[in-house]
């Protein structure tokens, strides 16, 4: 089975961001030239994953809850009220639950930040993403099938219990 594709890039955020915070803390300390650069490769590389996170759909329920804990870290100060809410949520599907009344208030929370008179779009459609990941149905494979009941005939049921 593939790996959520929000999974892995939330990973590749993380480990560029701890990367950048390094750099720049030693660079901080003392200034190296090479380490500058390195810096700016790291910024260009961080904006080019939150670039591609903005169209990549998420796959599973609990790339969806990644997807909403990144929305969480963005949200703006004007919309602290949604934030304790939409981190539950966001805590709910990356556990791998999932139910109809946070995807109701996802999807009015979606529209509202692409539609309203103050509209995010990049929220709203990191919202809308998360939504259509959530809501994907769950497939179950069995691996193994239990065996076949044997009938028995009528020479073991002549020879009784055993």
């Amino acid at each position: 089975m593939q790996i959520d594709p929000v999974l892995s890039l939330a990973e590749d955020i993380r480990a560029t961001d701890a990367s950048l915070i390094q750099a720049s803390r030693q660079n901080e300390v003392c200034y190296s030239r090479e380490r500058a650069e390195q810096i700016n490769r790291l910024l260009a590389r961080l904006k080019a994953l939150y670039m591609e996170l903005l169209e990549t759909m998420p796959t599973s329920a609990p790339g969806a809850g990644e997807l909403l804990r990144m929305v969480v870290q963005r949200m703006p100060v004007s919309h602290a009220d949604c934030t304790a809410h939409l981190s539950g949520i966001a805590e709910r599907l990356c556990a791998g639950r999932r139910l109809h009344g946070d995807l109701v208030w996802l999807r009015a929370l979606a529209d509202t930040f692409l539609n309203g008179p103050e509209g995010n779009t990049r929220l709203g459609t990191l919202i809308a993403h998360a939504v259509h990941g959530a809501a994907l149905p769950v497939l179950v494979f069995r691996a193994v099938t239990p065996p076949a009941r044997r009938v028995p005939d009528l020479r073991d049921l002549a020879a009784g219990p055993r």
